[in-house]
């Protein structure tokens, strides 16, 4: 070689120095080293960059110490920068600005292969005409050292780029998409007539919770600055009512005097969100008045999409509870006895079964012969009250029982003093009572016989009677005693 070569790279055991004298640098028949260049753009263009991207392989059978390559740019052109290559003790890299030749060396470790390193050069603004890169690797086992062949790179000029990149969209120019939707970006590609293949940036997403239309731009820039877009237009549009929902029944019953109170609504748009608070309603309600009444739930959105809803209110005459009584209206019981009421049962037209809201007042005394009233009363939810009565007759009816002390019959001798053995009676209403007898004495100083009445009188008039047989004889009498055992 015949330019000055950095100390470092003597470390490549002076390959690069004596690369044209030295017999021991050969280049071997199985290609074990060799190199690609490739360029990133169809060509250079004046006062620009140029990225160069370079591949070393090598097919050497054992393991390199060193290895190096030499980069032969065109005058005038510099170095902006080198991704891939090595510095300090691994190696040495040309720094920005460094012109040609560029010399890069790699000590340890050394790449693997195939190893891809790129570096970029900037072009001065007046440089012009076809010009060619070349270069070569370089590197060193534990024998002699090797080298690659040659590798040329013919570089043209690109003519002035004033054509914009041609931007094209997959998928219609228009969409149309229901508000609330979802859109679905269907891409863009964009190809220069230098640059080749150019990423596409996309602006304007469309807002498809707002009705409009709305521009999707796709953009692409080549290096020289031109830019090619192209626009979708999506409409979005509101097509669908709102919709608006009652809450509570949509069949309200009411009674005469009752307060209607409203049960709400709710109104939604996929688009706009709640719309409640826009609910118009039309029609009223007259508790006052029996009848059958409509309200109209009505709501626009804005692009003019309606809905609907009618509630019926069924306003029907209040009408009082009706009871019946269990059992008949009017009940005798013995005085004495024991009364059980059979209750009552209500309905109500409006709150149905009131049963267990009947209250009675009134009380029965068996133990007293009267007439008893029993009042049943209920009240509806709404305040109407009813009663009805059921009279209970306590009545003595029966008669007291009388019961004899002594025989019965009761036989005494001739001359015998009579002692009446008394009775008792009781009455199921007044309890005991007196008995009276209508015989006080007996003349039994003469055979006779005798029949003693006994009666007891309630003080409901009931009268009980019973008789006792006295038997007067004996031999005292002084006629023969029929009555004595023979």
């Amino acid at each position: 070689m015949k330019h000055a070569v950095p100390p470092a790279l003597i470390a490549v055991v002076t390959c690069c120095l004596a690369l044209s004298t030295s017999a021991e640098f050969v280049k071997t028949d199985d290609n074990c080293l060799s190199m690609a260049r490739t360029v990133a753009a169809a060509g250079y263009m004046p006062g620009a960059t140029l990225e160069i991207a370079v591949t070393i392989s090598g097919n050497c059978g054992e393991s390199l110490t060193a290895l190096g390559l030499i980069e032969e740019i065109p005058a005038g052109w510099t170095l902006v920068s080198a991704q891939g290559g090595a510095s300090g003790e691994a190696g040495i890299s040309p720094t920005p600005g460094a012109s040609s030749p560029l010399e890069f060396a790699w000590f340890s470790p050394i790449p693997t292969f195939p190893h891809t390193f790129s570096y970029t050069l900037k072009v001065p603004e007046n440089f012009a005409g076809e010009t060619v890169i070349s270069g070569k690797v370089l590197g060193r086992l534990t024998g002699p050292e090797l080298r690659s062949p040659v590798v040329e790179t013919l570089i043209l000029e690109i003519p002035q780029d004033t054509e914009p990149p041609l931007v094209s969209f997959n998928g219609p120019s228009e969409v149309v998409l229901e508000c609330g939707g979802v859109y679905e970006e269907l891409g863009a590609a964009a190809v220069d007539n230098v640059d080749g293949e150019l990423p596409v940036t996309i602006s304007g997403i469309p807002d498809t919770g707002n009705v409009g239309d709305y521009e999707v731009v796709y953009a692409a820039t080549d290096r020289a600055g031109n830019t090619g877009t192209a626009t979708r237009t999506v409409h979005v549009v509101d097509t669908q009512s709102p919709t608006l929902e009652l809450m509570g029944a949509e069949t309200v019953e009411l009674s005469t005097g009752d307060v209607y109170t409203e049960p709400g609504y709710t109104a939604a748009d996929t688009c706009e969100g709640d719309l409640t608070g826009d609910v118009q309603i039309s029609g009223t309600v007259d508790t006052a008045l029996p009848g059958v009444y409509l309200l109209e739930y009505a709501v626009v959105d804005v692009s003019g999409n309606a809905a609907s809803a009618t509630r019926t209110v069924r306003v029907l005459l209040n009408s009082a509870p009706v009871i019946t009584l269990n059992g008949e209206a009017t009940v005798r019981v013995e005085c004495g006895g024991i009364f059980a009421d059979p209750g009552a049962t209500a309905l109500d037209a409006e709150d149905g079964d009131l049963t267990g809201d009947i209250s009675v007042e009134g009380t029965v005394n068996t133990g007293l012969p009267s007439e008893y009233a029993l009042t049943y009363r209920v009240t509806d939810s709404r305040g109407l009250a009813t009663e009805t009565i059921r009279t209970v007759l306590v009545e003595d009816t029966l008669s007291p029982v009388i019961n004899l002390l002594g025989d019965n019959p009761l036989t005494l001798d001739c001359g015998a003093l009579f002692a009446e053995p008394g009775a008792t009676a009781t009455d199921a209403c007044d309890g005991d009572l007196a008995v009276i007898s209508d015989t006080e004495t007996v003349d039994t100083s003469t055979q006779t016989t005798v029949t003693v009445l006994y009666s007891a009188r309630d003080s409901s008039g009931n009268v009980a009677t019973a008789t006792r047989t006295v038997h007067v004889s004996g031999p005292s009498c002084g006629a023969p005693d029929e009555y004595c055992p023979m």
